[in-house]
C-alpha cells in the first residue's frame, strides 16, 4: 500500500523547488512526489503558506498605540507587544490545528471512498459467484432432468418387455397344451429331439 502524503512530505519538496510555498502548486509537488492526491497536497502547501504568512506578520514592524501616560509607555509597549506576539501565535496554532483538520477529513473522505470502491468490487464479485453458482444449479436440474426422463424411458420399455414375455409365456403354454405336453419334462423331451426318437425305436 502506497504511504500516505504528509505535510512533511510537502515541505522537504517544496525545499527541493525553491523554498516558497506560494511560488508553487500541488501539481509540481505531485510530480516531485510521485505519488498522493492532488486535494491532499493542495491542503499541506495551504497550511505552509499559512505558516509563512505568520512568520512574516510576526516579523513586521508593529505600530503601537499610545500609551495612557509618558511615564507608563514603556510598560504599555511591552504589553502590548507581547499580548500581540501571544495573540498571533494563538492564531498560527488555530490555523495550523484547522488546517490539520481539514486536511484529516480529506484524508477519511479517500478512505471512504476507497472502502466505497471495494465494497462495490466485492458486490460484483458476488454476484458474479452467484450468477455463476445459479447457472451450474440449472445446468445439473437440466442433467438430472434428462436423467429422470431417461429413467421414466427406460421403466417403460420395461413395462413393455415384461408383458412381451408374459404374452410369449402365454403362447408358449398354449401351445404345449394343444400338443398334449402338460409336463415340463416332455417339452424338454420334444426340444431335445434325437433322444426321445431313440427311446421310441427302442
Amino acid at each position: 500500500m502506497v504511504a500516505k502524503v504528509t505535510i512533511e512530505d510537502v515541505r522537504s519538496a517544496v525545499g527541493e523547488v525553491g523554498g516558497d510555498p506560494s511560488a508553487t502548486n500541488s501539481a509540481i509537488i505531485r510530480e516531485k512526489l510521485g505519488r498522493g492526491s492532488m486535494s491532499t497536497i493542495q491542503g499541506h502547501l495551504y497550511a505552509l503558506r499559512k505558516e509563512v504568512e505568520n512568520e512574516e506578520a510576526l516579523d513586521e514592524s508593529i505600530e503601537v498605540p499610545g500609551a495612557p501616560k509618558d511615564v507608563l509607555e514603556p510598560v504599555w509597549n511591552a504589553a502590548w507587544l507581547s499580548a500581540r506576539l501571544m495573540f498571533l501565535q494563538r492564531m498560527d496554532s488555530l490555523n495550523r490545528e484547522n488546517s490539520q483538520l481539514r486536511f484529516e477529513l480529506r484524508v477519511t473522505q479517500e478512505d471512504r471512498d476507497t472502502l466505497l470502491e471495494e465494497v462495490r468490487s466485492l458486490e460484483f464479485d458476488v454476484e458474479k459467484i452467484s450468477a455463476g453458482a445459479e447457472s451450474s444449479i440449472a445446468a445439473l436440474e437440466k442433467q438430472c432432468a434428462s436423467y429422470l426422463s431417461d429413467i421414466s424411458t427406460m421403466e417403460a420399455r420395461l413395462d413393455e418387455a415384461h408383458k412381451l414375455n408374459s404374452q410369449i409365456s402365454s403362447v408358449v403354454e398354449n401351445a404345449l397344451l394343444q400338443a398334449g405336453l402338460n409336463k415340463p419334462s416332455e417339452a424338454n423331451n420334444i426340444s431335445g429331439g434325437n433322444d426321445g426318437e431313440d427311446e421310441i425305436d427302442k
